[in-house]
Order: structure tokens, then C-alpha cells, then sequence
């Protein structure tokens, strides 16, 4: 467990067997409810960036972060991680809040890859919380 800049901390699983050896981090800064929230969620994700860059591929970067991929910070946290989104092959998937229809849901949640990897995600079913799963296949 890894913590940056807030209190709220980074899990890294590392697997290595014959067939995969993978890193896979998980993440979930806070909402930017207030000026001083934002601005730790914004360090929180300058330090994510700054940390995966180090790891050695291939790396899945998952999580509600909290962030839409039309953000700045989101565009910084790729650039500097040097990570791909799934939805940049696969479209725009929206998964908060689950309650409302797709069109008007924000991609918040996320699989970030770096390597080589083609993941697949699609969006699961309802299952109680306020966000959708993604179900994601390597």
C-alpha cells in the first residue's frame, strides 16, 4: 500500500507466474468536493502518475478516480504514467451514477494499461452501488 499527497492509498498487486506477470494498481482519490479536496486529489494523481512511470510493464492502472478522460488531470496522469485507456479503442463508457440513464452517465471509473495488452471492458449490471461495474478481461 502506497499513499500519496491524502490519506486515501494506492494498492499495488504484483503477478507473476508462467504465462502473465502483470502489475496491477488500484486507486480512488476523492471527490473534489472543496477547494482543499481538489487540490489533493490533484496531488494524489500527479504522485499516481509519477509512481506507475517507475513500474515496469505491463502495468493496470484501476479505479474510481474521480476524474473524466476530458479532464487536464487525466491527460497528465497518462502523459506522465505513459498509459492507455480501453476507452480509447472502445468508446465512452459511462458508469456514475448508475441510476441514470447512459447518456447521461461520466466515466469516472477506469482501466488504464501500459504494455502489451489489448483489454477488453464492458459494463456490468446493477449491483447495488452508486457507480457500474466494469468487467474487464486480459
Amino acid at each position: 500500500t502506497t499513499y500519496f499527497a491524502t490519506k486515501e492509498p494506492v494498492v499495488t498487486v504484483r503477478i507473476s507466474q508462467e504465462a502473465l506477470d502483470l502489475t496491477i494498481v488500484a486507486a480512488h482519490p476523492l471527490p473534489p468536493f472543496t477547494k482543499d479536496i481538489a487540490a489533493g486529489r490533484q496531488a494524489h494523481l500527479r504522485g499516481l502518475g509519477q509512481y506507475i512511470s517507475l513500474l515496469e510493464q505491463p502495468v493496470l492502472l484501476l479505479g474510481d478516480l474521480n476524474v473524466t478522460e476530458f479532464s487536464p488531470l487525466f491527460d497528465d496522469l497518462v502523459a506522465t504514467a505513459g498509459l492507455q485507456s480501453f476507452r480509447s479503442n472502445q468508446g465512452l463508457f459511462g458508469t456514475w451514477p448508475a441510476q441514470l440513464p447512459a447518456p447521461l452517465r461520466i466515466g469516472i471509473d477506469h482501466v488504464l494499461y501500459k504494455g502489451a495488452m489489448q483489454p477488453r471492458v464492458t459494463i456490468g449490471e446493477p449491483n447495488g452501488s452508486d457507480h457500474l461495474p466494469l468487467i474487464l478481461e486480459i
